[in-house]
């Protein structure tokens, strides 16, 4: 990819221009990089690869189809109500949000069959060759040398059947047309990148929601058989006010909620920009709800673009580090706090863990549990306090997130921790804490 172009400037009203840029009143251009540029507002995208829309096909199966053994597209537009896409990669400077370049023609009264060869000013002229027939994109190229642009549009000028060709004057093309680009482009375009796929979300297959649907039943069945857990209670505890803990899973988000609302937050903050990194996207439960981290790694790319691109996606400002080499983006988020199962009493430590393991190891999964004791304090009073166990769960899986946190969803007293992602190696991290009871606890088991 070329390095970063200054700026191109375009607007209405009256016209400046000199080598670098062609500035309009009001309304401006700023070229970002190669293939991208900022109209007013707004930013556009030009050089997409066009491909006819097949309703056979998954818009992820066209995308790779169409990518080839090179692969790479996971930007996509719909054009012509649907019966064309144009691809494009963040790896080439293209962020979801950005205007396709194509729809900037939209409005004008031009014939169906047109094509164009514009020029792009910069300290290297570019040259960007578009044409439409029928309604739909037939080029879309950027070319930074003048002998291959003037051959990529002789070359589609053979093509039968023009209505209106539009050329730089200096080119003497017969019967052509001189139009500047700021004058054929619309500032009212809407037709926008989307991801082909976000982030990698499979769900499970129809036999493991099954599977998961038994053993919760099987969970549930044992447990109702299992003996109550009654308090023991001390000799003079009639004698004196009953202690109050507090208790670490009361008012908690359940963790279906957790992990569905740490998704959806992952998703809008893992930005992708060229020249850096994502390294994670961290949720985690907070007070007042979740935060969510975003750190990316510089890896040649300039400050800019990763602003751009994030401001583009979120609407916010991204955090640069002291060095200039790493960045981040926090931000907080409020759910429903519902305690999980609150009328249930907490499972015994052995009933948790044989029935979590065999659950997990049916779907052949590998749930990490590390035991560990908690110490509550009740009432204010020093010598009023009780101990809990609990066990720190956590799973690492590449797909089925949202699955996996249904797995969890019927333990009682059960807290989320977090929930990250590492775009790198595609792994979704969950982690929680699941409480139950101590047979040492003062007091028994607190209620």
């Amino acid at each position: 990819m070329e390095g970063k172009n200054p700026s191109l400037m375009l607007g209405r009203g009256i016209r400046m221009s000199n080598d670098h840029a062609i500035v309009f009143d009001g309304r401006s251009i700023e070229q970002e990089s190669v293939g991208r540029f900022r109209l007013a507002r707004k930013r556009a995208a030009i050089a997409l690869l066009w491909q006819p829309s097949k309703p056979d096909l998954s818009l992820r199966e066209q995308s790779r189809i169409a990518g080839g053994s090179q692969g790479g597209f996971d930007l996509a537009v719909p054009f012509g109500s649907g019966r064309q896409f144009g691809f494009g990669s963040t790896r080439d400077g293209h962020v979801p949000g950005m205007i396709a370049g194509a729809s900037l023609f939209s409005g004008k009264d031009w014939d169906d069959n047109w094509l164009a060869a514009f020029g792009l000013p910069g300290p290297r002229k570019t040259w960007w060759i578009f044409a439409m027939r029928g309604g739909l994109v037939y080029e879309d190229q950027l070319h930074f040398e003048l002998e291959a642009a003037r051959a990529a549009f002789e070359s589609s000028l053979k093509a039968p059947d023009w209505e209106r060709i539009i050329a730089p004057r200096e080119w003497e093309v017969p019967s052509s047309d001189h139009v500047e680009l700021q004058d054929a482009v619309s500032f009212d375009s809407r037709v926008r990148l989307r991801r082909i796929n976000r982030l990698p979300r499979l769900a499970a297959a129809a036999g493991a929601s099954l599977l998961t649907v038994v053993l919760v039943n099987l969970a549930w069945s044992g447990y109702v058989e299992m003996r109550s857990i009654d308090p023991v209670q001390d000799e003079d505890s009639t004698r004196r006010r009953p202690v109050e803990y507090e208790l670490p899973w009361k008012n908690v988000p359940k963790i279906a909620t957790f992990s569905r609302a740490c998704v959806s937050e992952i998703e809008r903050l893992a930005v992708l920009a060229p020249g850096w990194k994502l390294v994670s996207v961290e949720c985690f439960r907070g007070r007042a709800g979740i935060g969510t981290t975003s750190t990316w790694e510089r890896s040649g790319g300039s400050p800019v673009f990763l602003r751009a691109a994030v401001e583009a996606e979120t609407g916010l400002e991204v955090r640069l580090g002291k060095d200039g080499k790493r960045a981040q983006l926090s931000v907080e988020r409020a759910i429903e706090t519902t305690s999980e199962h609150e009328d249930k009493q907490p499972w015994d430590g052995d009933f948790l863990r044989a029935t979590l393991h065999e659950r997990f190891q049916h779907l052949g999964l590998i749930l990490k549990m590390a035991e560990r004791s908690e110490r509550l304090r009740g009432n204010g009073s020093v010598d009023r306090t009780a101990h809990v166990g609990r066990h720190d769960l956590s799973i690492t899986t590449s797909a089925g997130i949202e699955e996996i946190a249904r797995l969890l969803s019927d333990v009682p007293a059960l807290v989320p921790k977090e929930l990250i992602y590492k775009p790198g190696d595609d792994l979704w991290l969950l982690a929680a804490k699941a409480y139950h009871p101590v047979e040492q606890s003062f007091g028994g088991f607190p209620e």
